[in-house]
């Protein structure tokens, strides 16, 4: 009679989501489904930062110790990204900061940063773009990859 194996009729998908850790299924969960490629205003941009921030925070993580969530956004001319970070109760001040007089910024997605306590605190870090367009895939891809948005 033929032995199976504990893991035999598993999908190879499924075994790598069983091996992943709280923090790495939240990012997965996150940085899934199609892009909504659409342009956002500051406020929708901070609602839908805090929306994030309730999400991970759901899951028994503590905004600003454990994990950070950041707005993209691009100058006018799209020749530069800069991120906010986001913090609970500072939304008018973070409106302020970017659409206050003189201020002009394209909304480009959210940066997030969970600090793995089951891989010794290293962070994982991810993003979910508001507009599908080259530029802000590279722009949002290069921030991820080089970790600079603030977690570190």
């Amino acid at each position: 009679m033929p032995t199976t194996q504990p893991n035999e009729g598993k999908s190879r998908q499924r075994l790598a989501a069983e091996n992943m850790s709280k923090a790495q299924r939240i990012h997965r969960a996150i940085q899934s489904g199609p892009i909504k490629s659409e342009l956002r205003t500051v406020q929708e941009a901070i609602h839908a930062a805090r929306a994030l921030a309730v999400q991970i925070g759901a899951e028994g993580f503590t905004l600003n110790e454990n994990f950070f969530v950041h707005i993209a956004y691009l100058t006018p001319d799209l020749s530069m990204m800069f991120t906010r970070r986001y913090v609970e109760g500072k939304e008018s001040e973070i409106y302020s900061d970017l659409a206050g007089p003189g201020r002009c910024a394209i909304m480009a997605g959210l940066l997030f940063g969970i600090f793995d306590p089951e891989r010794n605190g290293e962070p994982v870090i991810g993003a979910r773009q508001f507009l599908n367009t080259p530029l802000i895939t590279m722009a949002l891809k290069q921030r991820v990859e080089s970790q600079e948005i603030g977690v570190n």
